[in-house]
């Protein structure tokens, strides 16, 4: 083979890789390309890391708490206890962009049951799965705005299924959701003292709106009111049919305010003016040490 062809044949190469990329990220064909092991596992997940599966005790830790998880919410959302998540282990951001072209530090992919993160665990990912999941299954499509998306997240950002035993960043045993070590109802109490608490009306059909907020702020409002909503610990079974009712009607591209206004009302049997006094009456009154 010349110096000619040989280099037509890595160009080549290159383009066929790169046209699988494209494919992937854009038909749903999500699991990332790479020299991928299967380090752990357990009944419903699968968890791989890059190159070979060393460290299997560890990586076998993270599975189970992953499990843990999927035992305890799949359930209640409507999960079959046939589907089978996997969890693919990233080293870092950049990494998982490579990989994925995804600028994005985790990512679950309800559609096809997977989960990039860059982590060990991320519990918030596994939670947005479970809680979406089933609607994909019954749509087709997710179309659910940002706000609800990242609340039904972190309402699962339990410390204890995100870290180890013995991690200092394990900050309680609750099941509450945690974003770097305050609870999410700790944090939007924090806003709510200082004023800078948005009001859900401004932010919860508006993806826009909503994600021009800083992360922190994102996180922390949207799992404190679903927190709200559906029962701190373990979520109540009226709060979950409501918000599994309201999730499938607010599941459509361009959906407008008062729509989004209309279909919280018809399921919560109140309108999100309401709701958020309630949610900040009830924040006024945290006290974060209850948790700890």
């Amino acid at each position: 083979m010349t110096e000619g062809e040989c280099l037509l044949r890595w160009v080549l190469i290159g383009v066929f890789v790169l046209c699988a990329m494209l494919a992937g990220c854009s038909s749903g064909l999500d699991v990332p390309l790479g020299p991928w092991a299967l380090a752990a596992q357990s009944q419903h997940v699968r968890y791989y890391t890059l190159g070979s599966p060393a460290g299997r005790a560890h990586t076998g830790s993270a599975a189970q708490r992953l499990e843990s998880l999927f035992e305890e919410a799949a359930p209640v959302w409507g999960v079959p206890d046939s589907l089978r998540v996997r969890y693919y282990r990233f080293s870092s951001p950049e990494e998982l962009s490579g990989y994925t072209a995804r600028n994005v530090t985790s990512v679950a992919l309800p559609a096809s049951a997977i989960i990039h993160g860059t982590r060990d665990v991320e519990a918030h990912e596994m939670g947005r799965l479970l809680v979406l999941s089933p609607l994909y299954a019954a749509s087709g499509h997710l179309d659910v705005p940002s706000f609800w998306v990242d609340g039904v997240g972190m309402y699962y950002s339990w410390p204890r299924i995100d870290y180890a035993d013995g991690d200092p960043r394990r900050v309680y045993e609750a099941r509450l959701g945690a974003d770097d070590g305050r609870s999410v109802n700790g944090r939007a109490a924090d806003l709510l003292a200082s004023g800078a608490l948005p009001h859900i009306g401004e932010v919860q059909s508006s993806s826009q709106a909503f994600e021009a907020l800083e992360k922190p702020v994102r996180r922390s409002v949207a799992g404190s009111f679903v927190t709200y909503l559906l029962g701190a610990g373990t979520p109540t079974p009226e709060g979950v049919e409501r918000m599994k009712e309201f999730l499938a009607a607010v599941n459509r591209a361009g959906i407008s305010a008062g729509e989004a206004n209309a279909a919280f009302a018809e399921a919560f049997g109140r309108t999100v003016p309401q709701a958020d006094e309630q949610w900040r009456a009830r924040l006024a009154l945290w006290d974060e040490s209850s948790v700890l």
